[in-house]
């Protein structure tokens, strides 16, 4: 897909001839540089550049993009300029990528607000997997994604802390480990676990706090992969094995027939960032809904209303069952 976003990259790169230098210029990776070239040439069915080594010439499909490309970025910054509708009186798309987990839980709080502001613009949130969403994200598809505490290290991302969310081990409430309420991390290589797939930000949370006590969660006995936290959370409680969910996942779903078993010197949690890319062309909306994140933030920190955008917690030890930043 064509847009602003990659049409700045090209010019930079037309400019420069040089992908390391783009990268530096616009604060992101060369391999991200050279991706969304590769993206455009895919897109046009040919070559923008000649690569000779570490040195680039224009071919003449690239010589000939460039006018064009600055036509539609001046076109772009005119209409962004000209258009200053009132608060409230924005009109236009937003698309949010995240997982199942945020998808439900999360983004009903934020944007119930936002909406309450501006009315007439429509936001969908597409749900998938995290990785299909910080793709989604590259390509352009969407204008913010939901992601973990590693994706937003990721310097072509401007984010926004959002939530930090605890994941505990669930058992069913005639389960052994139930009545002992804390047991040692080598009994988790006795037991039969239900997972999530391995593309999902609680399944790399859950292992890197494994990897953490020695533990490879390729160790764990699991017969049975669900794509859903919820899921995971119904077969724990019909007794087909245990499972890590998130804590909010397990105080709404579970009941009375599910319980919550500590294990020593582990606590697994994740923090959740709203990330949008850096040089991607910023329309009014996106800029607003940012501004708004921000905002709602400051908000909440200076009334020390904690029920959105807490001030975040050092360590994950005594996480309450949901902090949204």
């Amino acid at each position: 897909m064509l847009d602003f976003h990659k049409l700045n990259i090209f010019l930079i790169a037309a400019e420069t001839l040089n992908f390391t230098q783009t990268a530096q210029q616009l604060n992101m990776t060369q391999p991200s540089v050279s991706q969304h070239i590769q993206t455009m040439e895919e897109y046009f069915n040919t070559s923008l550049f000649t690569r000779m080594g570490r040195n680039l010439e224009l071919t003449e499909a690239g010589i000939a993009l460039i006018p064009y490309a600055r036509e539609a970025m001046r076109l772009a910054k005119s209409i962004n300029e000209s258009i200053q509708p009132t608060k409230g009186e924005f009109k236009g798309q937003l698309r949010i990528g995240c997982s199942t987990s945020p998808g439900k839980y999360i983004l009903p709080k934020i944007l119930s607000k936002f909406c309450d502001l501006y009315p007439k613009i429509h936001v969908s949130s597409l749900v998938t997997s995290e990785i299909q969403s910080i793709q989604m994200l590259y390509d352009g598809e969407i204008h913010l994604a939901l992601s973990n505490s590693t994706h937003h290290l990721n310097p072509d991302f401007e984010s926004i802390p959002i939530l930090h969310d605890s994941i505990i081990l669930i058992t069913p409430s005639e389960h052994k480990w139930a009545k002992r309420k804390i047991i040692d991390p080598q009994e988790l290589l006795s037991e039969i676990f239900i997972l999530r797939e391995e593309e999902s930000g609680t399944y790399s949370a859950i292992s890197h706090a494994l990897e953490n006590q020695g533990i490879s969660i390729k160790k764990l006995k699991s017969t049975l992969t669900l794509g859903s936290s919820e899921a995971i959370a119904i077969a724990v409680r019909e007794g087909v094995g245990v499972g890590f969910v998130s804590r909010f996942i397990a105080n709404s779903i579970g009941g009375e027939q599910i319980a919550k078993v500590d294990i020593s010197n582990l606590n697994i949690g994740r923090t959740i960032y709203m990330s949008r890319i850096k040089t991607q062309y910023s329309n009014q909306v996106l800029n607003e809904f940012w501004n708004f994140l921000h905002q709602l933030r400051q908000d909440d920190i200076n009334h020390n209303n904690l029920n959105y955008f807490p001030i975040p917690t050092p360590s994950y030890n005594n996480i309450p069952d949901l902090e949204l930043y």
